[in-house]
Parts: C-alpha cells; structure tokens; sequence
C-alpha cells in the first residue's frame, strides 16, 4: 500500500481551492482522507481522530463529510447494504 504525506500548508490550499474556510478538525478529517486511501466510514475517521481531538464529534465529523464532498475535495462511495457510506480523496486525483 501506498503511503501518502501531507504538508499543512498543502491541507490548507486543497480546502481554499474548494472555497472551504479552515478549521483545525476540516484540516484533521481532509489530512486523515488524505494519507489514508482506506475508503473510511464516519465511524472509522471519527474513531481514528478523536483521540487527538477530544471535541471532535461525529456529527462534526459527518458535517464536515458533507461540505467537503460538496466542494468536490472528496466524494462519497455508497457501498450499500450494512456497509454504509465511505469516503475517498478526490481532489484532481492526487
């Protein structure tokens, strides 16, 4: 598998190529989408993040999902099933 690494300042022109204003947790959720290609569900990333971000929600986590699927950063894979929703890094298919 291949590993991916990010620098902030990378975070934070992928957020304003989207028009998307930053926030410590959009940065944290956009990084972990990111480096880990693993097609999380909310559940995986909030499990993964939380940790570190102790006021990380999975609503946050769900909402910010939603904004930066709408900006064309992400996008949704509807799995189907029990499987739910996952999530990928999109943005001109780095």
């Amino acid at each position: 598998m291949q590993s991916y690494s990010f620098t902030t300042q990378e975070i934070l022109d992928t957020l304003s190529e989207g028009g998307v204003k930053p926030s410590a947790q959009r940065m944290a959720i956009l990084r972990f989408l990111m480096e880990n290609r693993v097609h999380p569900t909310v559940d995986e990333i909030f499990k993964a993040l939380q940790p570190e971000n102790p006021t990380l929600s999975r609503t946050t986590v769900y909402n910010t999902l939603k904004l930066l699927s709408a900006a064309g950063i992400i996008r949704c894979i509807d799995v189907g099933g029990s499987h739910g929703a996952r999530w990928d890094y999109s943005h001109n298919d780095h």
